[in-house]
């Protein structure tokens, strides 16, 4: 294969040198250029002559600690600059890069450090969630890693990242060849484990002189990189300012309205986003009123593409257009500005320069042009071969053209249309994942006998798990038990089912292998009835705040099956979404909360009645809300009725406008509640005041709830949201971990009996206050006390 890639490398010296050797052309020629980075921890700007000088003194180090040409160096980090002061210096020292997504835990990290003998690791201490000593203590051994870089507050045993930048005598840099591994990336595919994907510089300079080519028209370009660098696509961005020094804005965690105001400060020229990057940064340009005229090259891909978000684009003046590519050949195809309407709503663009495709049959043999068959690709920025070089027999073809499991065809004028997809992958939000390693975990669920996992249609994240799954026989499975199975086998919540659907048996052929194309198929089809589904509940989110609206007002928004269902579905997604920290619940129009359960689909479906005493967080709203480990604040807009009525005692605080009203008919309907009312209203009222209420099913005004401690505060209906906002931007400024361990301190006590409330307290207090540093209380004072002087 080797001497074949060298046939296909196009003549001239761009991609004919080392990585270390473009690093320092790069900052030779264009050394004023910068980057600026959007973040809560490590804001900043620096140009490219401050982040190569830095990026020596760190690749001499990574030297004096005995890494040697050809070992690799993991780099667990957001995209920080520190994340390109290290590519510099790991390319310096002539090492091997590996990139490794900021989110994974303990099981993907164990056998990505393993599998790469990576030799030594550069994390922070802490970020979002995530405590990196704790995780990779929790990876188990690993003989090759000898070294923990750590940035932030290094914990006992690793390195500062200062050490690694103190003032060094810096010598020439290790001699590689321009065809030596360079750069490894993981990347999930169709088998349980990651895969090794090995580049050199060669095949990453290709890409970046592809790109560059691509760009050609665009003068002054400001690229803005929404990408997490331990993607592929944002590894290469990365890479490519430190080559060319094209001023790149960064930013550490996606936040959409961040987002919108970056791309108008900056007037960023040039950018790639996954479908739910764009949506999410169109809605906040639409809300905030924010100006993305400037962006005038808008890729999207990494994910199935909506026809209907390139149209919204254009509504906004943005030619958007798509693209195609892989961890083992990052852009294969895509789109230009330029092109028709048609062509960047239902292609992926036409072919790189440089690189060629074709297609083929089950058997490896062409097919006649314009018919189907899978997509083939080679070219210069193509892949060295897997770490496990046992899977290249299966990846490659003979003339070392790449199978990449897609099915398609050329249009015509030589555009890519992809149909389907042969390869077992989910493709959320740019990141691929193995359906196949999410059914191997779902096998050891007890309660399952066999499962499939597909990908299923998301207007936001492109693609998301949708686990068919056939139950063992007495047994019941529900979302929220798979999830939790999930979460305590620690795997990444990217991974983890969100949509599961049970059924007695799977489509099968005649030798009785399950037809996932079948399965597939149906979720197709089933997305655009799910579309409809997902009006019943909407979000909103801004500032790291969720505002989740009940949206049947026609029906006083009746909590029907669907709309509990699709509840529990959002909750789960706030849960799980680090950028949102607190969260609203209301409900749409001015008459109702929420009225309780839809007594029309009780009176007409068989069955029905047992939601009443439903334990799924999928058919219990109040189960669903209990589900988000973030603070939630009820904003009740209208009467809250009965099923309502107990919606709203799941929330943790309660704001009420002057509509407000509260009545419980359970005794009326003949139905006794099942939700907590019985028992969480006597504890917040007292017993006589609740027991007036339930038996007469009389409504309580909002002034009277307010003054019996029910609900914290009445205000006037314009002022409702206004005043939720307020309270859950306050609620939102709080650390999380410390937010989530205070919340369950709470409802923990509250569950129990003062006294043993007393003891769990002091358990838990002492347990957590016993690791917090004294310098650590003392920031955290004169912060408190600035606040209170602002109040």
């Amino acid at each position: 294969m080797e001497e074949e890639r060298k046939t296909l490398m196009e003549a001239g010296s761009f991609a004919d040198r080392s990585l270390s050797e473009a690093f320092a052309q790069g900052a030779q020629i264009h050394g004023a250029s910068w980057v600026a980075v959007s973040s809560q921890v490590r804001p900043g700007m620096q140009t490219l002559m401050q982040v190569h000088e830095l990026g020596l003194r760190f690749g001499e180090h990574l030297r004096a600690r005995g890494i040697a040409p050809g070992d690799v160096v993991a780099v667990q980090l957001p995209a920080w600059t520190e994340w390109m002061i290290a590519a510099v210096g790991i390319a310096h020292a002539g090492a091997v890069l590996l990139p490794v997504v900021s989110i994974y835990g303990a099981k993907e990290l164990r056998f990505i450090l393993a599998q790469s003998r990576a030799r030594l690791i550069v994390t922070p201490d802490r970020w979002r969630k995530a405590d990196y000593a704790a995780t990779l203590a929790e990876a188990g051994e690993l003989p090759a890693l000898t070294t923990h870089v750590m940035i932030g507050d290094a914990a006992p045993g690793t390195v500062p990242w200062d050490a690694m930048l103190a003032p060094i005598a810096i010598g020439p840099a290790a001699v590689r060849s321009p065809d030596d591994l360079a750069i490894l990336v993981y990347t999930s595919g169709t088998t349980a484990d990651p895969k090794g994907v090995k580049h050199s510089a060669r095949t990453l300079l290709s890409e970046v002189d592809a790109i560059a080519w691509s760009r050609r028209d665009l003068e002054d370009e400001i690229a803005f990189c929404p990408w997490p660098p331990g993607h592929v696509a944002g590894a290469f961005q990365l890479m490519r300012f430190l080559v060319t020094g094209a001023p790149v804005v960064l930013m550490d965690q996606w936040e959409p309205g961040e987002a919108a105001m970056l791309v108008e400060k900056y007037r960023i020229v040039s950018s790639s986003f996954t479908p739910f990057h764009l949506s999410g940064l169109l809605e906040a340009a639409e809300r905030d009123g924010r100006d993305l005229s400037s962006l005038r090259s808008c890729m999207v891909g990494a994910a199935p593409v909506p026809a209907s978000l390139i149209t919204r684009c254009s509504a906004h003046g943005l030619k958007t257009f798509r693209c195609y590519g892989s961890s083992e050949h990052p852009t294969v195809t895509t789109g230009h500005p330029g092109d028709s309407m048609e062509k960047r709503l239902t292609t992926e663009g036409q072919v790189m320069r440089g690189s060629e495709v074709g297609f083929v049959d089950d058997d490896g043999h062409r097919v006649p042009d314009g018919e189907e068959g899978e997509l083939i690709v080679r070219g210069p920025e193509l892949f060295l071969g897997y770490l496990d070089d046992s899977l290249d027999a299966a990846a490659f073809l003979p003339g070392g053209w790449f199978r990449t499991g897609d099915i398609g065809r050329l249009d015509a004028d030589g555009f890519l249309i992809i149909t389907d997809r042969k390869k077992d992958v989910i493709i959320r939000g740019g990141e691929n994942i193995s359906s196949r390693e999410v059914e191997d975990l779902l096998f050891t669920h007890p309660d399952i006998a066999e499962a499939s996992v597909v990908a299923a249609p998301d207007p936001r994240m492109g693609e998301v798990v949708r686990a068919y799954v056939v139950p063992r026989p007495g047994a019941s499975v529900d979302l929220e038990s798979v999830r939790d199975f999930f979460a305590k086998a620690g795997i990444a919540r990217q991974k983890t089912p969100e949509q599961l659907v049970l059924v007695d048996d799977f489509p099968r052929n005649s030798t009785g292998k399950i037809l996932k194309h079948e399965l597939r198929a149906r979720a197709r089809a089933e997305a655009g009835k799910e579309a409809r589904v997902s009006d019943l509940v909407t979000v909103e989110k801004d500032n790291g705040v969720a505002v989740v609206t009940l949206n049947r007002p026609e029906a006083m928004n009746a909590l029907s099956k669907a709309l509990r269902s699709r509840l529990y579905e959002v909750m789960t997604q706030i849960d799980s979404d680090d950028d949102v920290r607190a969260a609203i619940l209301t409900g749409a129009g001015e008459r109702a909360f929420t009225a309780g359960l839809d007594l029309k689909e009780l009176g007409s479906q068989p069955g029905a009645l047992g939601a009443a005493n439903a334990e799924g967080a999928d058919e219990n709203p109040v189960k669903a809300i209990e589900v988000c480990t973030k603070p939630v604040i009820g904003a009740i807009n209208g009467v809250a009725i009965t099923g309502g009525f107990e919606v709203a005692l799941a929330c943790d605080v309660l704001i009420a406008s002057t509509n407000a009203r509260f009545a419980d008919t359970h005794a009326r309907v003949g139905i006794l509640p099942g939700w907590g009312l019985s028992q969480k209203l006597s504890r917040i009222i007292g017993i006589s005041r609740a027991k007036q209420l339930s038996f007469t099913g009389n409504f309580l005004d909002a002034a009277t709830a307010e003054r019996w401690g029910l609900v914290n505060q009445v205000v006037a209906p314009e002022e409702l949201m206004p005043r939720a906002r307020a309270l859950a931007a306050d609620m939102a400024s709080i650390e999380p971990r410390m937010m989530l361990a205070y919340k369950q301190l709470i409802d923990q006590g509250y569950a129990a009996s003062f006294g043993d409330a007393l003891a769990i307290e002091h358990r838990i207090s002492s347990a957590a206050n016993g690791k917090v540093a004294p310098e650590d209380v003392e920031a955290r004072r004169q912060a408190v006390q600035a606040r209170g002087r602002g109040q």
